[in-house]
């Protein structure tokens, strides 16, 4: 046991060890990774170095799914002064120590991982890479109270203009003062949510998209607007009588089929005949003689009040469904790549 003696610590510059580089290190390092530590030697020869160092690395994050992302970083060591043949870096039983890890306020560690592989000079000599790896996740409760929720709160302010009555004359005032909302919360939140190069996260798409359903809502509000405080002696044009009577037609014979539908089951269930409820070619002749009346500014303007109120339901839907669909996409793309 040499007099009792286990271990001794000497400097780690008095002892060869490798020297060891971290490769996708973002900023310039002063010294060699671990040096000014000591290196503990055991009465069987066994050497244990343990080197301290702060890294900052580079990592490439997908930002799509903001604030339910998970992140996976890695830390690239090599021995870039000795080949695998000299040096023979391997792990140990496990990669990353998280036994003194403690959750921080905006990630929890979710699992480590390790790799190994080999860089090769121009010569072709092989270099060997350690790999660790950590996968974290974002906290994402301090968001949604701050950024989603008073996002969909004004989201749904934009849908409630459409309620508001034309003749009151507040509601493109009501409409601009959510745009003006909309901005100055944009503004808020630009500190808060993290900037992506390639692609945005989701929550941004659904600010722009927001945004940009506001401003089409004012352009909606004031042509609804202008048709219903038109003299009563300016007369729409004809594009526009003729849009609603087809419409409503149309909406007449979805309405009569669904009843025809509706009559026939219960006559089957009650085993009667079932009876045509479909109009005659001599009532639609008579329908087409006769004189059709303009419709009034009012009527029209409520009309496509109603009308541009389910095209814009519609269209705010399919852009926010088509968003995750696309950031799928997207990530898929970026993994496989």
């Amino acid at each position: 046991m040499y007099g009792g003696i286990e271990y001794i610590y000497v400097p780690e510059d008095l002892v060869w060890h490798p020297d060891l580089v971290v490769l996708n290190s973002i900023i310039e390092l002063e010294n060699k990774l671990g040096a000014g530590r000591t290196i503990r030697i055991s009465n069987a020869g066994q050497l244990r170095w343990e080197p301290i160092a702060v890294l900052s690395t580079a990592c490439a994050m997908v930002l799509a799914w903001f604030p339910f992302d998970r992140q996976r970083c890695f830390i690239k060591l090599a021995s870039m002064d000795h080949p695998y043949y000299e040096v023979y870096l391997i792990f140990k039983s496990t990669a990353v120590d998280t036994r003194l890890h403690e959750t921080q306020a905006d990630w929890e560690l979710v699992e480590t991982l390790q790799d190994y592989s080999y860089i090769f000079d121009d010569d072709g000599v092989a270099y060997p890479v350690l790999k660790f790896g950590i996968t974290v996740k974002r906290l994402p409760l301090h968001y949604i109270l701050i950024v989603i929720v008073p996002t969909i709160l004004t989201a749904v302010l934009t849908f409630i203009a459409f309620f508001l009555p034309l003749k009151s004359g507040t509601r493109l005032g009501y409409i601009v003062t959510v745009v003006l909302t909309l901005v100055v919360l944009l503004t808020l939140f630009a500190d808060k949510i993290p900037s992506a190069a390639k692609f945005p996260s989701i929550l941004v798409a659904v600010f722009t998209v927001t945004l940009g359903m506001a401003f089409l809502l004012i352009i909606i509000t004031i042509f609804v607007m202008r048709i219903y405080n038109k003299p009563k002696r300016d007369v729409a044009p004809k594009w526009m009588h003729s849009m609603v009577r087809k419409i409503r037609k149309l909406k007449s014979k979805l309405m009569l089929k669904c009843k025809c539908r509706a009559r026939r089951i219960d006559h089957l269930k009650q085993n009667q005949p079932i009876e045509d409820g479909r109009p005659t070619d001599e009532t639609d002749s008579v329908e087409n003689s006769t004189p059709l009346k303009p419709y009034s500014n009012q009527e029209l303007a409520e009309f496509f009040d109603n009308f541009l109120f389910v095209i814009f339901t519609v269209l705010y839907i399919l852009i926010l469904s088509s968003a995750p669909v696309v950031a799928a996409i997207w990530v898929e793309n970026s993994k496989s790549n």
